[in-house]
């Protein structure tokens, strides 16, 4: 572990002596009046080039006084050596204060950062003429003692420094130097925020009230995580020399994160795992962000990118437009996606990351996820991979702690891909007609048991979780499968199985036999069973999902008159749920597409007419009148094709 402080007096007296450090200087003062002053109203303090401009080399205002920032206007001149010849070249040519006010009403720092014996002598004495409201002297010393009590501060100095602590980033070093600089065309603020402008602003405000955990939804990988936060405080306004600003760190180590945490000036520690915080005090003066868990509880929910506003920007810096419409489809799917494909530098495979493409890594990408506390699913996951269990968890810690690209994380046992669509784009290729079979497998197993619950009488289902009665296999494990038959439709085209089958046809095929199954269910159980995860199988076999639609609709007595159970009332006097209401959404997704809207429209016309009608307003015929709504239709379908419906 790296001891705290990664720093010391040495270090910063070697520094001082470095060509350059004159243009730094400036950027680490401003950095530690940003973190720890009190009330800071402005902060004017050019850095790096910006030394070279004329007039004090800094002005601050704070409206309340701290150990080191003086309350009210100060001005400040910067120095690396010259003790007090140099202060006295600084003090003398300062006889105005600065915007008009009073010098009587202005505190006057001078920073030399050398041993500078004489700095309390120096004050004292020009303090006694009177110009100034008081008169401060900070050398080496001072600046060292000013940097234990600053962080984030200490943490970006000692990168720059060459002794940075391990998996620790500042964020507007992460930020300017790393995210925007590695891609052809910089993947700013607006391409991060297309369409999440509002998720941006909420998680602002979410900070803003100190809450101590944010998670954020939205299946966020660790640099998509760090770029979202960066962009929604660059919103605000707040990315640079701001209090909340300079206390934002990203952190992947947890040694690190451990030193940090133990730091009495309240830092934003953005993790690149929950995990990490498992074995941190639970009391702290600090706030921690964190990606929630795919489908968990989460404070600000960060939707996917716009795609047209992605493409719209990438024409406006001078993309064509097949390309720009490319990559905006791209982003939709994955930033880090986007991001890879406009690298200046396309990240090479590196051998961590070859030596994990095995048969654990292709087929827990087809699980997507699962509850290691459930016995059937550790049953499955164990048969898909071929290994015992306790094996496999040892590979899936591995995979969690990856230091190239984290693969999967966890939340005690509840184990998950991250970002899974980017996981596609990275791994999807590799997949073998083996890793497709066991993949089947394990969908026909896992999806077609029937719900348990449906045996019981209506009136009392509601208490089905306190008589123990529920399914074999978690709610985690049927979502992942079905999530990766959705994504098996849209991106496996240039997948291969067996016989050379796409991928995106290879769903078709699993679909289509567990949906023959279903409607070969005369007691409609497989597909009231199939409700929870009705839409993904929608979006991962559109056309077999119509077809069998058509067919539980045909002859005299439908099969899909089934689903409607709402006009019949429970034991307790209250209306039960319908299943129909799934099949709706479902139907209501496919019609955004105008591919499948008049096969959309077909099955809903057909039921409406079997409708028995019931006590819920969510009705087929309501799904049809908010589809070809003339005001706001729910499909992207042109209004000439509405209208021929």
């Amino acid at each position: 572990m790296t001891a705290w402080p990664p720093l010391d007096r040495d270090d910063l007296r070697k520094a001082r002596g470095d060509a350059g450090f004159d243009t730094v200087l400036p950027l680490l003062v401003r950095r530690l009046i940003a973190e720890t002053a009190s009330g800071l109203e402005s902060l004017d303090m050019p850095g790096g080039s910006g030394t070279a401009v004329g007039g004090f080399d800094g002005i601050v205002t704070a409206s309340g006084p701290s150990a080191f920032v003086p309350d009210g206007t100060s001005v400040w001149e910067l120095s690396v050596g010259g003790g007090n010849r140099k202060a006295e070249e600084d003090y003398e040519k300062r006889t105005k204060g600065p915007n008009g006010l009073a010098t009587e009403d202005v505190t006057y720092v001078e920073v030399v950062l050398d041993t500078w014996r004489d700095a309390r002598t120096w004050a004292a004495r020009h303090a006694e003429d009177g110009r100034w409201r008081e008169v401060r002297a900070y050398n080496l010393d001072v600046i060292d003692l000013w940097l234990e009590q600053a962080p984030a501060t200490t943490a970006w100095l000692a990168a720059r420094l060459g002794k940075a602590l391990p998996g620790v980033r500042s964020l507007e070093t992460w930020w300017t130097d790393s995210w925007l600089r590695s891609t052809r065309v910089p993947l700013d603020r607006a391409v991060v925020l297309a369409g999440r402008e509002k998720a941006a602003a909420d998680f602002s405000a979410v900070l803003a009230t100190g809450r101590p955990v944010i998670a954020l939804g939205g299946d966020l990988r660790p640099d998509e995580l760090c770029a979202f936060v960066a962009a929604a405080l660059e919103q605000e306004g707040i990315l640079g020399s701001s209090q909340v600003g300079a206390r934002v760190l990203f952190v992947s180590d947890s040694s690190s994160l451990q030193q940090l945490i133990t730091q009495h000036q309240p830092l934003i520690l953005v993790l690149a795992d929950p995990a990490l915080a498992r074995d941190i005090p639970q009391q702290h003066p600090h706030q921690l962000v964190w990606a929630a868990m795919p489908g968990g509880p989460c404070d600000v929910k960060v939707p996917r990118l716009h795609s047209q506003v992605i493409e719209s920007l990438l024409r406006s810096a001078g993309m064509s437009y097949e390309r720009a419409a490319r990559f905006g489809t791209l982003g939709r799917r994955s930033l880090l996606a986007l991001r890879r494909a406009l690298a200046h530098h396309p990240e090479p495979l590196t051998s961590e990351r070859a030596s994990t493409l095995d048969v654990v890594r292709r087929r827990l990408l087809l699980l997507n996820s699962w509850n290691g506390d459930n016995r059937e699913d550790r049953r499955v996951v164990g048969q898909c991979l071929g290994l015992e269990y306790e094996e496999l968890q040892e590979r899936a810690r591995e995979l969690a702690a990856g230091t190239d690209i984290p693969f999967l994380g966890h939340l005690e046992e509840i184990w998950h891909v991250l970002a899974a669509e980017d996981a596609w784009t990275l791994f999807g290729t590799s997949l073998t007609s083996d890793d497709l079979h066991v993949f089947r497998t394990a969908v026909l197993e896992v999806l077609t048991e029937t719900d348990p619950i449906l045996d019981l009488d209506p009136g009392e289902r509601w208490r089905a979780g306190v008589m123990g009665v529920r399914r074999r296999f978690s709610d985690t494990l049927r979502t992942g499968l079905a999530q990766s038959l959705a994504l098996l439709g849209t991106l496996g085209a240039d997948l291969r199985g067996p016989r050379g089958v796409t991928g995106d046809r290879w769903a078709r095929l699993v679909v289509r036999d567990l949906l023959e199954q279903a409607n070969a269910d005369d007691t409609y159980s497989l597909w009231r069973s199939l409700g929870d995860v009705l839409t993904l199988l929608a979006e991962a076999a559109p056309e077999e999902f119509i077809e069998a639609m058509h067919e539980g609709l045909s002859g005299t007595t439908p099969l899909h008159a089934a689903m409607f159970t709402d006009n019949e009332p429970d034991n307790m006097g209250l209306g039960s749920g319908s299943p129909h209401t799934r099949f709706l959404w479902s139907l209501e997704v496919l019609a955004w597409s105008p591919e499948h809207l008049d096969d959309a429209v077909d099955v809903l016309t057909t039921l409406a007419a079997v409708d028995p009608g019931g006590r819920l307003s969510n009705r087929p015929l309501a799904s049809l009148v908010g589809i070809l709504s003339a005001w706001a239709p729910n499909t992207t379908a042109r209004a000439e094709d509405r209208i021929r419906e």
